[in-house]
């Protein structure tokens, strides 16, 4: 079976195409006024990156996975997946053995506990390969686990076509930069005529991307009448785009919907999207689809 070189090709040429036509263009922005927002005493606090060390995966369940080093494998995926958007500071995983080892002696005993050695990271990664092999794919699990409490806080099935597990783990990127990103929050609104953008307080070293979708949410107080409690809850009041328009640590957004301009104020959290792309997922379906075709030929 021959794949059609010529079809892929035009089908790249126009996924590059539908992607460029969804950047978000701010044409004369020096003529852009600065506009007041209202203000109601919130104090933007300056967010660290989350310290996080990524274990090997545990392959001792699969012998193609163990003479395969899948495990050292998937965990240097999950650290390219995270250093990629740059919203993490990893910590070299062999600097930190001995919570290797707790962690392992609590999974093994299915008991809570807490980390007493020195405080290296924020949060561990730990992951199982529970089927590997070629022409099976890889598949397991990913916990992670919050320091020094080492409470369990995500728990991530992956699966992926190839036997090497790339697109095991991109099938859950999504979910680990949505768990780590930090909030990004309004700073400025600019306005020409009925146009009107946004400032927020993250840019490239944040890894923001041109076209980027957020929502922008605010934190409104919850009474539970049955229960007498009070919680935080956060609300979506807008969405929109990052613009092409990006500094080092500050970008310039637009609204999907004019009528929620007015709604905005200064402190409002704005949460990046971390989704594959459309030209991505093309990209990704196009080599599934070769690696399925290569394995029948042989």
């Amino acid at each position: 079976m021959k794949i059609n070189h010529f079809s892929l090709k035009l089908l790249t040429a126009i996924c590059l195409l539908s992607f460029c036509s969804c950047s978000v263009r701010i044409s004369d922005f020096d003529q852009y006024q600065k506009m007041m927002l209202p203000n109601y005493g919130v104090t933007i606090a300056e967010q660290s990156k989350a310290k996080v060390v990524v274990f090997n995966f545990n392959d001792a369940g699969s012998s193609y996975a163990k003479h395969a080093q899948l495990g050292q494998s998937l965990a240097l995926e999950v650290e390219n997946t995270l250093s990629d958007q740059k919203i993490v500071e990893l910590i070299d995983r062999k600097v930190a053995n001995k919570l290797n080892d707790e962690i392992a002696l609590a999974e093994m005993n299915n008991a809570a506990s807490s980390y007493r050695g020195p405080r290296l990271a924020d949060y561990a990664i730990i992951g199982v390969i529970s089927k590997s092999g070629y022409q099976k794919g890889v598949s397991g699990s990913l916990k992670i686990y919050e320091l020094p409490s080492m409470k369990v806080m995500e728990n991530f099935e992956f699966s992926g076509i190839r036997s090497d597990g790339r697109d095991a783990i991109d099938n859950i990127s999504s979910n680990l930069k949505r768990f780590f990103s930090r909030k990004a929050y309004i700073l400025e609104k600019r306005a020409l005529g009925n146009k009107v953008i946004f400032k927020i307080s993250q840019g490239h070293k944040d890894g923001v991307n041109k076209s980027s979708k957020f929502d922008i949410v605010r934190e409104t107080n919850y009474h539970n009448v049955v229960t007498d409690k009070t919680k935080i809850d956060e609300i979506i009041i807008a969405s929109g785009r990052v613009s092409r328009r990006i500094n080092s640590d500050s970008s310039w957004v637009v609204l999907d919907k004019k009528e929620y301009n007015d709604k905005i104020r200064i402190g409002d959290a704005v949460v990046l999207k971390h989704k594959r792309g459309f030209l991505k997922k093309i990209v990704k379906y196009s080599k599934n689809i070769a690696v399925l075709i290569a394995d029948r030929v042989l």
